[in-house]
């Protein structure tokens, strides 16, 4: 994989109501899967309002990002004999984020919020429209960072 975050680095968060100028230093993790490369965030900088509670990674509360890519990696179409394309198989990556809390501090009780994103690129897609991977996840860079602010509302609302 071409995932590259150095130990230690430090990646900025997001522009957000609640947060000033928010960092978050990480350092690699043991993945569970040889396909998988995860990091923990250790250290964060800026200032939250509400204040943090938990704030860096622990055992109790993790505070994680993991990226992992398919075992197998399909580069060919599904032909009858023939010739004709019957399927396009996919290659799905995911990216996964959790952040852990308390649901209930009077009696202790934890939980994570996670968010999970999988991304499915059809088999020649990545050799025959480079550009187009490029314009689609430019896009979605681009919408979850436009909508940021919008997302945390729904999160903590209820509401879109």
């Amino acid at each position: 994989m071409s995932i590259t975050i150095t130990d230690g680095q430090v990646i900025t968060g997001g522009a957000l109501s609640g947060a000033t100028s928010p960092t978050f230093t990480v350092k690699v993790d043991q993945p569970a899967d040889v396909n998988q490369k995860q990091y923990y965030v250790s250290a964060l900088g800026g200032t939250y309002s509400p204040a943090l509670t938990f704030g860096a990674h622990s055992a109790e509360v993790p505070f994680i990002c993991k990226f992992s890519r398919p075992k197998a990696v399909k580069t060919t179409l599904v032909k009858n004999a023939s010739g004709q394309v019957v399927s396009v198989p996919k290659n799905t990556y995911r990216f996964v984020v959790k952040k852990g809390g308390q649901v209930d501090p009077l009696v202790g009780v934890k939980s994570e919020c996670i968010a999970s994103m999988d991304i499915s690129v059809p088999v020649g897609f990545m050799t025959n429209s480079p550009g187009e991977v490029t314009a689609f996840l430019s896009f979605l860079n681009g919408v979850l960072t436009n909508q940021l602010a919008g997302i945390k509302d729904a999160l903590t609302t209820g509401s879109i």
